[in-house]
């Protein structure tokens, strides 16, 4: 590490010798992270009605990282401090190794924050000034001995922060004691030039230990290069061998010429062998604000996977009303280093939630991806992965009536229906529900039954119906939501689960896609077997008029198998097919697109059917896409791509752009930006 060698000043009365530091030779290992107990502020507003959540780390913390292909032993090594103007350094000494990507987690003092840190691989006394201070990394436990050190053979790595002399090149700016920030190497860790205030951002802080996601710098594997034609589709998966967890994103870049595709992400998770969830994640544009909804509560949680694909930090603030107190709002904010990713679940840091179900909305100073999950601890402890969707701000709200294209309960099934309202003023109409022929069916709601109910839902909350398993009878059909004459529709979303054996095995979210053209990916492979694979789709009628639905099964290459078939749904009525029902000849193992087209507007959602090694039934949505006849180029992302540790992903492109090619590549990339070597067949 090179450090800034500080000369001699000539003053006016008199000369001062600055302290001269050497060059840190560093075998890769480097401070990366310091947060030194700022932004620990009262923020609670009194009868304002808002209160902010400022959740604040209990301890002050120094984290070192390997940015380097080999492991490293820190034994024998020492984290040295010294105060500004002495010369006396405190050893502090080191202990265990580094692998490469990892991070080493060094508690210092506690302070008067809430939030505990996670496990720390070393814990020390020592408390660092908030305005100046100078930390390096010292490959003996020899205490250094001048100002700045000078002996370049033992000096690992060296960091500067706020008003002092000792740095490399330029010193860290140190945060405001009222910010919530800490001075965080760029890339993951991964970023070394010898230039403490170019090297590091003053970004949220980040939480990371040796138990944490690995983050590999110096990856090599080139782009992953795609054309599909219209109609198209490519499909490829990670390998999911691996004992170690690897987190990431996907950056989708079309061709300067070509249209970018759309595209699902089906992450699968395994437990002892046994595959336990599965759930399509559609491929998110960029987005500088939206609304999600969350619910942390008992076995539930919700978790963001935020991407920021820019070479700029990004600010993120997001307000979040509960369902349960129309009075109080809870704000937040976080920063996000350049070209990163966050994963986390709400009651984890930053966000630090509890108890709460409501709408959040968020707004960022650069476009970002973001992916929204639910999780669902079931009896046997497995957690069950879902998908919920990122609604655009900007979007129209129709006044016509919203669709839910499936719902299942009694017979093991259970569904709740969620409304969701994104205005400022409340919303109100009837909720209905339908048999596949379109007439009203008898459902449990809570503890009553009925075929329909009125509803309000407050400004920027939701409103939950659960309809529980309480018969033998399985009970399937649509949802119809009608707001009344003048009112816009709630946004509805339906999770749908079932449980065998007293035991939740399976859990789904549906969000209809309403359309009179549209496209989605199917696949066949084993069905009846254990491991089988089994597309379908969920069609309910979203019109007044009798729906003439065609169906037309695609290869890969976007050509045309032959094979098609009429469907008729009345008003009210949907079907819920699987592909291989809807074309009896399809090849028992398939790959390819299914086009939808209506005389009449459909609600449509697919669906993706497992038997795992149990012979459990597993389902989850894959998302459906408006075909149209002119793309755009811009880039798009998978926030969240998840390997080995008994994660797999499946990676799915499709063209929906009648009459155009899509052409590019796609990038994996670490959670801190950097090339990641993922295999993929």
């Amino acid at each position: 590490m090179k450090c800034l060698i500080r000369g001699f000043v000539l003053l006016i009365l008199f000369t001062i010798c600055l302290q001269i530091p050497a060059e840190a030779t560093s075998p890769n290992v480097v401070i990366s992270q310091i947060y030194l107990g700022t932004g620990n502020v009262v923020a609670a507003q009194a009868g304002t009605g808002t209160i902010a959540a400022v959740p604040t780390p209990a301890s002050q913390y120094i984290e070192l990282f390997n940015r380097g292909t080999i492991t490293t032993s820190l034994s024998g090594w020492s984290i040295q401090y010294a105060a500004e103007g002495l010369n006396t350094w405190q050893v502090f000494p080191l202990s265990g190794s580094i692998a490469p990507g990892q991070y080493y987690l060094i508690r210092t003092t506690t302070t008067s924050g809430n939030v505990s840190l996670p496990s720390p691989d070393l814990r020390i006394n020592l408390s660092l000034p908030v305005t100046v201070g100078k930390l390096a990394i010292v490959s003996d436990s020899t205490a250094l001995d001048t100002g700045c050190p000078s002996n370049s053979t033992r000096l690992v790595d060296l960091l500067g922060y706020g008003n002092t002399l000792c740095y490399e090149s330029r010193a860290v700016p140190a945060p405001d004691v009222t910010e919530l920030l800490a001075p965080v190497r760029k890339g993951g860790g991964c970023i070394d030039t010898d230039d403490n205030y170019g090297d590091f951002s003053k970004v949220t802080p980040v939480f990371r230990n040796t138990s944490s996601a690995l983050n590999f710098c110096g990856g090599t594997s080139a782009p992953r290069t795609f054309s599909l034609s219209d109609g198209g589709t490519t499909s490829f998966q990670s390998a999911g061998t691996g004992s170690i967890l690897t987190t990431g994103y996907a950056r989708i870049q079309a061709d300067s010429t070509s249209v970018a595709p759309s595209g699902v992400a089906v992450y699968g998770l395994r437990s002892g062998g046994t595959l336990i969830s599965e759930t399509g994640v559609p491929v998110a544009t960029l987005v500088t604000s939206g609304s999600l909804y969350v619910e942390v509560s008992g076995s539930i949680k919700t978790g963001l996977a935020i991407t920021n694909p820019n070479n700029d930090d990004v600010r993120i603030d997001y307000d979040i009303n509960p369902a349960n107190n129309l009075q109080f709002t809870i704000k937040g904010s976080l920063t996000v280093s350049a070209n990163t990713q966050i994963a986390k679940f709400l009651d984890e840091w930053p966000f630090v939630l509890g108890g709460v179900t409501g709408v959040l909305t968020f707004t960022a100073s650069l476009p970002v991806g973001i992916t929204e999950l639910r999780g669902f601890m079931n009896e046997r402890s497995e957690l069950l992965v879902s998908t919920l969707p990122v609604l655009d701000s900007s979007a129209g709200i129709s006044m016509l009536p919203a669709y839910v294209p499936q719902f299942a309960v009694n017979g093991g099934w259970t569904t709740e229906l969620i409304l969701i309202n994104t205005l400022d003023n409340p919303i109100s109409g009837t909720i209905s529900f339908t048999d596949p022929s379109g007439n009203p069916i008898t459902v449990p709601i809570g503890t009553v039954t009925q075929s329909s109910v009125e509803y309000t839902v407050p400004q920027k909350r939701t409103l939950k119906f659960r309809l529980p398993n309480s018969g033998a009878t399985l009970l399937t059909g649509a949802i119809r939501i009608t707001p009344v004459s003048g009112d816009r529709a709630p946004v509805p979303l339906a999770v749908f689960a079932n449980v065998a054996g007293g035991v939740r095995v399976s859990e789904a979210t549906v969000l209809g896609l309403q359309g009179t053209q549209l496209r989605t990916y199917v696949e066949k492979s084993n069905v009846g077997s254990i491991a089988s694979i089994q597309s379908g789709l969920a069609i309910a009628n979203a019109s007044t008029a009798t729906a003439n639905v065609s169906l037309e099964a695609f290869q890969v290459n976007g050509t045309s198998t032959g094979l098609t078939s009429k469907q008729t749904i009345p008003v009210g009525g949907k079907i819920a097919k699987f592909a291989d029902e809807i074309f009896p000849s399809l090849p028992s193992s398939f790959k390819g697109i299914l086009r939808i087209t209506s005389d009449n507007a459909v609600s449509v959602v697919g669906l993706r059917a497992r038997i795992n090694e149990r012979k459990d039934f597993l389902i989850t949505t894959i998302p459906v896409n408006q075909e149209v006849s002119a793309g755009s180029s811009a880039e798009v992302i998978f926030p969240i791509l998840i390997d080995s540790g008994g994660f797999s992903t499946q990676f799915i492109l499709i063209n929906t752009v009648s009459g155009q090619t899509s052409s590019g590549n796609i990038r994996f990339r670490t959670i801190g930006g950097q090339i990641m070597d993922l295999p993929v067949q």
